[in-house]
């Protein structure tokens, strides 16, 4: 009876080695991870606002939502409050109709004139 207690206390002695191996290496893997998606983030709410502030038209309709969003990323407001401005900008490129809808002409380069797309053949 001994014997055996004693092979199962191993058994388990060695499982539990095995698991605090896994454990370590896993919390490691985490560390590195953590550090990676800190550097990520830091350098996105670092150069996007002013990528946005530079680019973004006076006249354009998203101007407001854009400002909001560089904003927020220079406050270093939480996800939540991005992802709500991300939601804004999605539905203003939703509600925007293309320039053709406004009467405006077509630019050349998207016209059939321009486009690589085999013209339809006309039949007889």
């Amino acid at each position: 009876m001994s014997d055996k207690k004693n092979k199962t206390i191993y058994e388990l002695s060695s499982r539990v080695e095995k698991l605090q191996s896994q454990k370590n290496s896993l919390l490691k893997d985490i560390n590195i991870l953590e550090e990676q998606y800190e550097s990520s983030e830091k350098i996105y709410r670092k150069y996007f606002p002013y990528i946005l502030d530079m680019f973004t038209d006076d006249s354009s309709p998203y101007k407001p939502v854009l400002k909001d969003l560089s904003i927020a990323l220079k406050k270093g407001e939480s996800f939540g409050k991005i992802e709500y401005i991300l939601k804004q900008i999605q539905k203003l490129i939703y509600k925007e109709e293309p320039d053709t809808d406004k009467g405006k002409k077509k630019s050349p380069l998207f016209s059939r004139e321009y486009s690589l797309l085999p013209r339809p053949v006309k039949r007889i």
